[in-house]
């Protein structure tokens, strides 16, 4: 049995960076490991969804089951995803994650050397056209 990590936190917050660290790192071990990146999944697994509520939650779905798949086949999945519902999180946990990793980064992104400062509703507006979840 392999086993299943998730990490969540607001766009830019270091998901997948920490994920591909820690892929690099289990790989270098020898484990067979699938990174599950939000933006990759979007741009084929789930590309057919939107940002409706409804349709976050299949995302959290789709990808909890293609990890969890992975991990009954003895790989380890790791997960660097927004969803930012804890209900849809407590629906994927129940497909027997071993962990849940919360990242934080500060609150800023540099982009062409330019520091861009954003507030965290700034943020969940700028990248999902969603007012931030309560």
């Amino acid at each position: 049995m392999g086993t299943v990590v998730w990490f969540t936190g607001l766009p830019g917050a270091g998901k997948t960076t920490v994920a591909s660290l820690v892929a690099a790192a289990l790989e270098a071990r020898g484990l067979d490991v699938r990174h599950l990146d939000g933006d990759r999944v979007r741009a084929d697994m789930t590309r057919d969804l939107g940002f409706t509520r409804a349709d976050r939650d299949a995302n959290v779905a789709r990808v909890a089951a293609a990890a969890a798949d992975f991990s009954a086949e003895g790989g380890v999945a790791l997960v660097s995803l927004i969803s930012p519902y804890a209900a849809a999180r407590a629906q994927a946990r129940s497909r027997g994650w071993s962990g849940e990793a919360a990242t934080t980064s500060p609150v800023f992104t540099i982009r062409s050397g330019r520091r861009v400062v954003l507030t965290q509703d700034a943020i969940w507006r700028r990248f999902t056209v969603v007012t931030p979840p309560r």
